[in-house]
């Protein structure tokens, strides 16, 4: 008996303290069919994709001809020549030498140019003993790492390349090695830890803008094959290009915009978007053309643009670029290299590892460029003494950003905007009839679609109260999923008003953290909340 009116007691203790809380629970973890829409905003995003991808897939199955090939390829360089860019005209680079290190068979020379007036590239040249005149070179494009082209890994293939006889050249990305430009100067460090934060973050202000930070990757790297066309020690008709990941990125991006490049060997990167999405998701907003998917081109577009230039894809197997689709996306290269009769020069070095330059692929590099631009020679992976950042430091202070008044993304993109929001003005002086356009604007550029129909909610439950009812319900949304959503309806003085609430936070937040839900229906007003795609018990994913 004591023990049953301790419970009682207990029980009595909390019924002044029950909210709303008790009356909700998130009635999506009992809809099996239901359960992962936290991802809904992704798979929508994805089911876009896909369709996209299906249509181009049925255009490049269909194509069975030389001339329909050529056509495509054509169709494909004025594509990406559109997204990527538009490219602005070609300013006086201002190279300038800073230093110059004397190694074991070679001489390594530190750089600067401007790709855009102001805007600062490091850089650095490194030319074999002996190699005068039209020597053979390599533009080589380091992935995303912290020190940019000074991390070890790069050094060690940049000076095997070298030992073999070729002059190699390397810059700085945006965001790496001496060029970040997020940059605390108090603390003399990145304001952001990792180079992929750094190019997404400068990358979201340009696609909010209608394009890529792509196009100043891009064009740094041209201006880059424009230093080296200046340099007596490399012969113009004999450049190759390659890089790792990021690097992998821009040389797939190179090989198919810049004519002068003649061999290109992109390691793991070359995938397909099909796969991106279905394994990893995108990655770095300069890896991602701004509406490439939408204007019908795909990874294997980069490759099929430059045939029959010899093209070497080298990837590894248990990359988190998925190597189903290197495997997709050079099957689908062949078709190209086949019919044009030039079948030899793509190839495919794969080794079974994760995302890394691997010796078998190395060497695998090394012959395929030895071979195409006619440098003979032992393709053997050497072990060779490498150079360490303190010896590369191009700049006087070791970053741009404090050693020049230099230009960034950011005030390259604010030009662009202020442009943009010069245009937008005088669009506005006709007022009327800008109005009359704002809904067809707004649901282009955001690509809605108003329903035909809309479907009907599903009832998923009802909590009975004193002072009002509270309804559950799923209601369909835009894509292939629901939004759960909560209807709460005073019993007493109830004035006809909805109020329709969409909290950043979710709907739990705006029932247990937010006095707001509470007052509201204390004075009447039915409410009705819910969450969105990526907010509450839809996202993240």
């Amino acid at each position: 008996m004591n023990k049953q009116r301790l419970i009682f007691w207990i029980f009595l203790l909390f019924i002044p303290t029950i909210s709303y809380q008790q009356d909700y629970t998130n009635h999506l973890d009992y809809w099996q069919y239901y359960s992962d829409n936290d991802n809904s905003l992704y798979k929508t995003f994805c089911t876009t994709a896909f369709g996209q991808l299906k249509s181009r897939q049925l255009k490049i199955h269909n194509l069975d001809t030389k001339e329909g090939w050529l056509s495509r390829q054509k169709y494909v360089r004025d594509k990406f020549k559109k997204i990527a860019g538009p490219f602005p005209e070609k300013t006086p680079l201002n190279g300038k030498i800073t230093g110059k290190l004397k190694k074991d068979g070679y001489i390594i020379e530190k750089l600067i140019y401007e790709s855009y007036p102001g805007y600062y590239v490091t850089a650095a040249m490194y030319i074999p003993e002996g190699a005068n005149k039209n020597a053979p070179a390599i533009f080589y494009t380091c992935g995303h790492s912290i020190d940019g082209f000074r991390a070890s890994i790069y050094q060690h293939i940049i000076v095997n390349l070298v030992k073999k006889g070729f002059v190699v050249f390397t810059i700085d990305p945006m965001g790496q090695g001496e060029r970040y430009e997020y940059w605390d100067r108090e603390t003399d460090q990145p304001r952001l830890p990792v180079p992929d934060h750094e190019h997404s973050y400068a990358g979201a202000q340009c696609l909010i803008s209608g394009y890529s930070t792509a196009r100043y990757f891009i064009w740094d790297a041209i201006r880059g094959i424009d230093y080296m066309l200046t340099r007596k020690e490399i012969d113009p008709n004999r450049i190759g290009m390659t890089g790792r990941s990021g690097g992998g990125n821009i040389t797939a991006y190179l090989g198919a915009l810049d004519e002068r490049i003649h061999a290109t060997a992109p390691e793991c990167y070359i995938t397909s978007y099909e796969y991106i999405y279905k394994s990893i998701g995108p990655q770095c907003a300069e890896q991602n053309l701004y509406k490439m998917i939408q204007e019908g081109l795909d990874h294997a577009d980069f490759i099929e643009a430059r045939a029959p230039k010899p093209t070497m894809i080298i990837g590894t197997t248990r990359d988190f670029f998925s190597i189903q689709g290197t495997l997709d996306s050079y099957n689908e290269a062949r078709r190209i290299y086949d019919i044009l009769g030039y079948e030899d020069n793509l190839s495919i070095a794969l080794d079974d590892t994760v995302h890394k330059s691997s010796k078998k692929n190395r060497e695998a590099m090394y012959a395929f460029f030895q071979k195409y631009l006619n440098n003979p020679g032992s393709p053997e992976d050497i072990e060779v003494e490498i150079p360490g950042p303190e010896e590369l430091q191009i700049t006087e202070t070791g970053q741009i950003v404090t050693t020049f008044s230099s230009q960034s993304i950011f005030s390259l993109n604010k030009t662009i905007v202020e442009s943009q929001l010069r245009d937008l003005e005088a669009k506005r002086e006709n007022y009327s009839e800008y109005l009359n356009d704002l809904p067809r604007l707004a649901s282009s550029n955001a690509g809605f679609k108003y329903p035909d129909v809309f479907a009907p909610a599903v009832f998923s439950g009802r909590f009975m109260r004193n002072d009002y009812s509270l309804e559950k319900f799923l209601i369909p949304g835009s894509g292939d999923y629901v939004l759960p959503a909560v209807l709460l309806k005073p019993k007493h003085n109830m004035n006809g008003n909805l109020v329709l609430i969409v909290h950043s936070e979710g709907l739990d937040a705006a029932l247990y953290q937010d006095s707001l839900v509470q007052d509201l229906v204390g004075a009447g007003h039915a409410v009705l909340l819910c969450d969105l795609p990526g907010i509450g018990s839809m996202g993240p994913g």
